[in-house]
């Protein structure tokens, strides 16, 4: 898990995980990290090498591999690892307390 600043806007902390490993993996990342939210995440048959997560059987999308998903402030995001680099051009900024 790790925390995030919007590059644009450095007043609110985002809390994003990285889909780098499996499905599985993903889900255990996502559950600990929003906890209080059920999040099931499967191998997205129709995109080879995403994740499918599945959000309260209501919310469904696809996350590419590498790709950084958050829920933050009511909204699913996701963002390449390029977007997630901080500096210019980028949407968020890595930070540590």
């Amino acid at each position: 898990m790790a925390t995030f600043l919007e590059t644009a806007d450095a007043l609110d902390v985002y809390t994003f995980v990285q889909y780098s490993s499996t499905p599985a993996a993903l889900a255990t990342a996502l559950n600990s990290a929003l906890g209080g939210t059920t999040v099931q995440v499967f191998a997205d048959a129709a995109n080879a090498g995403n994740a499918l997560v599945v959000h309260n059987s209501a919310t469904v999308f696809s996350v590419p591999a590498n790709s950084y998903v958050g829920y933050n402030k009511g909204t699913w995001q996701v963002r390449t690892a390029a977007k997630m680099a901080g500096g210019a051009n980028t949407d968020f900024t890595p930070f540590t307390p």
